[in-house]
């Protein structure tokens, strides 16, 4: 990941004796199609909660 909107993606051919790259493609998230979501909620000021914890103990409940 490069930054919150472009990530690179790598592929390395095995069938090469050296480390040859394959293919590489830059992946490029659209803002105004794909906003971004926080990772992270703050519960208090001593705790942080991920919000996929928190998914996961409200479908439990």
């Amino acid at each position: 990941v490069k930054n919150e909107t472009y990530a690179l993606w790598t592929w390395h051919r095995n069938q090469d004796f050296y480390d040859a790259k394959g293919d590489q493609v830059y992946i490029v998230r659209q803002p105004s199609k794909c906003p971004i979501k926080p990772n992270v909620r703050r519960h208090d000021s001593n705790h942080l909660i991920s919000i996929h914890d928190l998914e996961n103990f409200l479908l439990d409940v």
